[in-house]
């Protein structure tokens, strides 16, 4: 069998492959995309919610 590809990134030592580095990097990009689309989701309900609750500023639909 031949070398692994992920040797030198699960530092197990040995130099890094392009492989598993680019499989860690969409990873990393992927979660962190998740956690910037939750927080731009969650963010302006909850500061209409504790500052005056007036939800027409984010639903303006909503005084028809």
């Amino acid at each position: 069998m031949g070398k692994r590809c992920c040797r030198g990134c699960c530092g197990c030592g040995g130099g890094c492959c392009r492989c598993c580095c680019g499989r860690r990097a969409a990873t990393v990009l992927i979660c962190t995309v998740g956690v910037l689309l939750a927080a731009a989701a969650i963010a302006p309900p909850a500061y209409v919610y504790y500052t005056d609750g007036n939800y027409d500023r984010l639903f303006p639909p909503l005084r028809f």
